[in-house]
């Protein structure tokens, strides 16, 4: 949208400070912080290549000692006048994680990107099961000896709970991605409504031509499942 920068997957809710974030990444065993080194990396040094990415390591490892949310609103006054809109797949799992994107920012508006869980699990079963652990809590124990099957449709549930009980209704909005594949201009039209956007149709036209590059139809689903969620930093 012509409103909004959107950024990649920032994981600031992670820790209170930038010296935890990067002490979590340090002992991660995936590479925790690739969106936020591309993001400083875009605004901050010079462009997405290997040389930006080194400055942007040199300007987080110059910052560390300060709070995550000194280091959000200085990427959000990057991409001013534009809303800031971050992805998130893992924070709706964790109510800690929630509730520190809302001391981050006060104003955050929440986009709860819901789907049917019939579909949610016929995408993450196959996930999960080529996972070397999955959580014991993820899984349906009913059945015994044998091991313990992956439940999918537990963590949808856990998700959606958490969302509802740790963001305020007049911070979040829900966005049914179903309704998106069967009528994407209506759905994406609502949504801008909600969310005090321009839905004109130089806006949504806008939205068709940044993805039509990409392969499928002109109005390309984003990969968010219901563990997803939007942050809007305002």
């Amino acid at each position: 949208h012509p409103q909004c920068a959107a950024a990649p997957e920032l994981k600031l809710g992670l820790a209170d400070t930038v010296d935890g974030l990067l002490t979590l990444a340090d002992l991660s065993q995936v590479p925790l912080l690739d969106g936020l080194l591309r993001f400083i990396a875009e605004h901050h040094g010079g462009g997405q290549h290997r040389a930006g990415i080194r400055r942007a390591k040199d300007w987080l490892e110059a910052g560390r000692e300060a709070s995550t949310a000194a280091l959000l609103a200085e990427l959000t006054e990057a991409v001013a006048p534009r809303l800031l809109v971050i992805p998130d797949g893992e924070a709706a799992l964790r109510p800690d994680e929630l509730l520190r994107w809302q001391r981050l920012a006060p104003g955050l508006r929440v986009v709860q990107c819901l789907r049917h869980p019939l579909t949610h699990g016929a995408v993450w079963a196959p996930w999960l099961h080529g996972q070397l652990y999955v959580p014991p809590d993820y899984r349906d124990h009913r059945v015994s000896p044998e091991a313990a099957l992956v439940e999918p449709q537990i963590p949808w549930l856990r998700c959606n709970r958490n969302l509802q009980r740790w963001v305020p209704e007049a911070q979040r909005t829900q966005f049914r991605m179903d309704d998106l594949e069967t009528d994407p201009l209506t759905a994406l039209r609502a949504l801008c409504v909600a969310l005090g956007l321009d839905d004109g149709d130089a806006a949504l036209a806008a939205i068709a031509t940044q993805t039509a590059a990409l392969p499928g139809s002109a109005l390309v689903v984003p990969p968010l499942s219901d563990a997803a969620c939007a942050l809007l930093a305002a």
